[in-house]
């Protein structure tokens, strides 16, 4: 099999998995549709009586004695005449005086028996088998009349004919040549009335039978209501399929790692997060490092934290910033989770949330957050004393936002949030910054130029290309170190092609030689001289906290 062709199945069965809700929907709203038309209208009955044709005329039945049956030809002949004489006027007129009121029926011939059928279609079912029982009887009556109605007048013609050729023969001698002939003649015609009066009366007695009258149908011909509904349901898979693959077509969301990859261009996509299930309301907060840590949601974030790693071996990514185009795309998450595997592999972590507009970390680890980042900028209270523990993380403490400022671009432009930074990055190892969205506010942007890494996070059928695209502009534009991106909620099953792999084992950074043990003791031991018993220089500066200038 041609790999491309391979390659291409594959790629319509993850459309398909992916837009799956739009054929179910298709089907169940054509399928509910068809049968919901198909019970609104009104039931049709119907109802048939099938009459026997006879095979030859009164005639050949009466002189045909011993003779060979008709030929084939002449059979189907007989029985066309007999459809279309049932299909006539003269029947339905029939019909009509009999019934008290004037109605219709088809008529059909057998193929392979001589039979004539009548059937009426109607909203009532007892009147749909007497109009088909009607036409029966008024086919068979008006049949019959025809026959010894035309009998008759044969017998009539050849009564005139007889009398005409006796006329001629009276003059003449018997026994002479003329005479003979005529006296023939006449005695052949004798012959021919006499067999024309047995027909007529042959006739009068027989003709076509009602084999199987019309019975009251119990149940409706139409509407099928199921034969529409599974007609519905049919259609509804055909134009499901190819609205499944249309919705996706008009889709501007991410959904793979080549998405991102295109868009993003030489800055590496450094996670895969696949999508926690279950998880629906935004109110919610999960930590799937800490709930789950050996589900594959867990594994991920262990992933993205070696990856991250991986990028600092040749410029140290010591203070990470995290943001997203837009709220709602999992970066708080994301931040959440890479620091809490960052600090159970050993690494001293401190999360600052700088998104001052709508903080969520210390949700997350069920912290206050009536003193945070706000209260050190603004003098209120020291460093030290904002910051926050997380239960049962000794490696992991928090910095949360603080109360919500009017106007917290502003704040953030002011040159105490570098040192502040700056603090924290001599006493942890990593520090982890939680950012506003970059799209609608400048604040990430403003944040960008304190740290050595900006990891950018979109949402798998969420985020739009063209934001994230934007997203990746600004930073371009304020020349923001951005270190990588992640691709956050990846369906599991195949929806938007997660499987990105695990290629460096999670197990790194946990195992790190003495002498990086030694640096992180100097850096405890630096972070507790800083704000162990700091003391505010009046207006909330940590003392020791000076402006380190960014190489």
């Amino acid at each position: 099999m041609d790999h491309t062709d391979d390659f291409d199945l594959r790629e319509y069965l993850r459309v398909l998995r992916r837009r799956l809700w739009v054929a179910v929907v298709s089907v169940i709203a054509l399928g509910v549709l068809a049968g919901g038309l198909s019970k609104m209208q009104t039931p049709v009955y119907t109802a048939s009586a099938d009459v026997l044709v006879p095979q030859q005329t009164a005639v050949s039945q009466i002189t045909a004695g011993n003779q060979a049956s008709p030929n084939p030809q002449y059979l189907q002949r007989n029985i066309d005449n007999a459809q279309k004489f049932a299909s006539s006027d003269v029947v339905k007129r029939a019909a009509a005086k009999a019934l008290g009121y004037s109605a219709t029926a088809s008529v059909t011939a057998s193929s392979s028996a001589d039979l004539l059928t009548f059937k009426a279609h109607s909203t009532n079912k007892k009147k749909a088998a007497a109009v088909a029982n009607a036409y029966a009887k008024a086919y068979i009556d008006a049949d019959r009349q025809r026959q010894v109605d035309g009998y008759a007048a044969q017998s009539q013609a050849v009564s005139a004919t007889i009398t005409r050729l006796q006329q001629q023969a009276a003059p003449l001698p018997p026994g002479s040549g003329p005479y003979e002939s005529i006296s023939s003649q006449i005695t052949q015609l004798q012959q021919l009335q006499s067999n024309l009066q047995a027909a007529q009366q042959f006739s009068a007695a027989n003709g076509g039978q009602v084999i199987n009258d019309a019975k009251v149908p119990q149940n409706p011909s139409s509407p099928k209501v199921f034969r529409n509904t599974l007609l519905g349901v049919a259609l509804g898979v055909l134009l499901g399929i190819g609205l499944a693959f249309l919705v996706d077509r008009m889709d501007d969301s991410l959904k793979s790692k080549a998405d991102v990859d295109e868009i993003a261009g030489d800055v590496p996509l450094v996670g895969m997060i696949p999508e926690l299930q279950g998880w629906r309301a935004r109110s919610d907060t999960h930590i799937a490092t800490l709930e789950s840590p050996q589900s594959v949601v867990a594994e991920s974030y262990r992933t993205l934290r070696t990856s991250v790693q991986f990028l600092g071996i040749e410029h140290p990514l010591n203070v990470i910033g995290i943001t997203s185009p837009n709220p709602g795309e999992g970066k708080t998450t994301t931040l959440a989770n890479l620091a809490v595997s960052a600090a159970k592999a050993g690494l001293q972590v401190v999360i600052v949330d700088c998104d001052l507009r709508r903080p969520r970390v210390h949700e997350f680890f069920g912290l206050r957050n009536d003193v945070g980042f706000t209260s050190v900028l603004l003098g209120e209270t020291s460093l030290g004393a904002a910051l926050q523990d997380v239960e049962e993380q000794p490696r992991l403490r928090l910095l949360a936002s603080g109360p919500t400022p009017p106007n917290p671009a502003e704040l953030l432009n002011v040159s105490r949030v570098e040192q502040v930074v700056r603090a924290l990055e001599k006493t942890a190892d990593l520090v982890l910054i939680d950012c506003p969205p970059v799209v609608p506010v400048t604040d990430a942007l403003l944040i960008s130029h304190l740290v050595d890494g900006m990891l950018l996070v979109g949402y798998a059928g969420r985020t739009n290309k063209r934001e994230f695209h934007r997203a990746l502009e600004l930073f371009a534009s304020v020349d923001a170190p951005l270190a990588g991106t992640v691709l956050n909620a990846v369906p599991n099953k195949g929806g938007y092609g997660y499987g990105y792999g695990y290629g460096y084992g999670y197990t790194y950074g946990s195992e790190l030689d003495e002498s990086r043990r030694a640096r992180r003791r100097a850096r405890r031991q630096a972070f507790e001289d800083v704000v162990g018993d700091t003391k505010s220089n009046g207006n909330g500066q940590p003392e020791d906290a000076r402006p380190v200038s960014r190489t």
